[in-house]
Parts: C-alpha cells; structure tokens; sequence
C-alpha cells in the first residue's frame, strides 16, 4: 500500500511537471503514464484499456477517486510548490550556449517547443511574433551571407536601435559577461584581435544547426517587440526542458534588411532578434561558465505607502 501510495504522488508530480511546461500531450503516447494524462482536473482515473484521448473525460472504472491515499493526497498548495521549484529549476540551469554540436534536433522535437512557446502572453492577445526556421542548407546559406557581411564590417542597420551606450550597473554587468567568456577561452584582457574573432562567432550561429529568426509586425512597434521578448523567454525555457541548448542573439539583427532578402520575410515584417539552438557540445570552454544576477534590491523597489 505505501509503495502505491509512492508511486501514486511521483506519477502526479510528473504531470503536473509536464502540465507546467505545456507538455502534457507527450505523455499521450507513453503506456505508463496513459491514464494519469487523461485524468481531468479534479477527475479520476480512466479505465486502463480504454483508449486515451487529449482532455477526454472518462468516467472512473470503480467510482474510486485516482489518488484517495487519504492524508496523504497532495494539497494544491504542494502542487502548486512543485510546479514552481520545476519553473525555478529550469531558470537556474538554462545558459547561453556558445558551441553547438551539428546534429540537427528532429523537428516534431522543435514542433513541441514552438507548441509549448505558442502560448506566451501578448497585449490584446495579439500574438505578433513570427518564427522562420533554418536548417541543413539554410542555416549553411545564411549563416555565409551574415558572416560575410560582419567580417567585412558592412553598415549595420537593425530594424530596432540598439543601446545608445551602457553605463553604470549595465556596463559593469556587461563588462563581466565578457571577461567571464574570454577568460573560459583564454582570451587575454586586451586582446582585440581574439575579441574580434570571437564575436565574429555569432554569425556563424557558434555552430548552431538551427536558426529562429524572430520578427513583429511593423504597425506595433516597440510593443510588438515587447511581446517578442515573452515569446524568447518561453521559447528558450521550453527548448532547455527539452534537452535543446539555445542562444538569443541581437547581433544578427545588425543585418536585418539582408535577413528580410535571404528568407524572402515581408516588408512588413521588423526583426527583433534571432535564437540559435540545437545540441551543446558540453565539453566546449565557451560553455564552461554561468553568469550571474542582480539580487532583488537592485531591481525591485516596493512602495509601502
């Protein structure tokens, strides 16, 4: 009895995991968990050999509740304590990954995060982001014609302005993500050359297989942009929980009229930033290494009157 009882509270912890992330369909096609993935909220369990459905109701086999331990029945406070230890988690260990290994992820894998990333919040529900994908040759393609652009220095020209200047905590932030990646690499302080050819890295993906090219619509603005920026968060949130590595990056965004010509986007269209993804190579330097952040009271201000 304890031992179902166990097993009972871990395989409702993993769908209220899955259910956090927007996953739940996943477990659609898995045997072991077929009955616990059809159960609705507040439902019970479904009979075993009935074929499961996505938020089909079905009526218990006994009338028996799925987990009547009794005492031992998970609070809603606990579930909700679980769903936000897995959100914190999946904060705490997601990282820009600067060294990809070529394998492309399969796309019913990407399906599942764009799917996952789809319900991102947006004003009005307006959802203005539009994600154009690239792999085998159009990662390769774009990839030559970016590269070739930044080696050459050409005018940079992104459809939203980039920082006027950093300053202050912003700058000392920045100058410590730098030196942080350069010492990984060991890239000495005032190498420019090294600076130079690294950055040049992020036109070349950093190896990635894939790349998202996100954009908004013209007529929204800054605000569309805004929205976009949920949508990355979402995205790159969703792809760690699927053991895909990601990079949001603005430097891409140099170019935005030749990214609009190389994936044929509309005039319309305003590229905000683009993510790069696939598999890390782990054992990479450039990935060696975490950044930090600010404590609350550098950020949150409460007014208490």
């Amino acid at each position: 009895m304890e031992h179902r009882i166990a097993e009972d509270l871990h395989l409702r912890s993993t769908i209220n995991v899955l259910s956090t992330l927007g996953l739940a369909k996943i477990v659609w096609h898995c045997p072991l968990y077929r009955d616990a993935a059809c159960e609705p909220p507040g439902g019970s369990r479904p009979n075993s050999d009935r074929e499961c459905q996505p938020n089909q109701k079905i009526p218990p086999k006994s009338g028996v509740p799925m987990y009547s331990s009794g005492p031992e029945e998970l609070s809603a406070n606990t579930r909700h304590d679980d769903d936000f230890e897995v959100v914190r988690r999946l904060l705490d260990e997601r990282y820009s990954c600067r060294a990809f290994r070529p394998d492309p992820v399969p796309r019913d894998a990407i399906e599942k995060i764009l799917a996952t990333a789809q319900r991102s919040a947006s004003w009005c529900n307006s959802q203005p982001w539009h994600i154009t994908i690239t792999e085998s040759e159009g990662t390769e393609r774009l990839m030559r014609t970016l590269y070739e652009h930044a080696s050459n220095e050409a005018p940079q020209e992104p459809d939203f302005a980039f920082p006027r200047e950093y300053k202050g905590a912003y700058l000392d932030r920045r100058r410590e993500t730098g030196f942080q990646l350069y010492s990984a690499l060991g890239i000495g302080r005032g190498d420019k050359a090294a600076y130079t050819r690294q950055a040049l890295e992020n036109f070349r993906f950093f190896g990635a297989p894939h790349v998202a090219i996100i954009t908004t619509d013209e007529a929204l603005g800054i605000y569309g942009a805004i929205d976009c920026g949920c949508y990355v968060s979402n995205f790159l949130l969703a792809a760690h929980a699927s053991g895909v590595a990601t990079i949001p990056q603005a430097a891409l965004s140099s170019y935005a009229k030749v990214v609009r010509r190389e994936l044929n986007l509309g005039v319309d269209r305003r590229m905000v930033c683009a993510i790069s993804f696939g598999y890390a190579d782990e054992g990479h330097p450039a990935n060696s290494y975490r950044t930090n952040r600010a404590p609350l009271e550098e950020a949150v201000k409460w007014i208490t009157a």
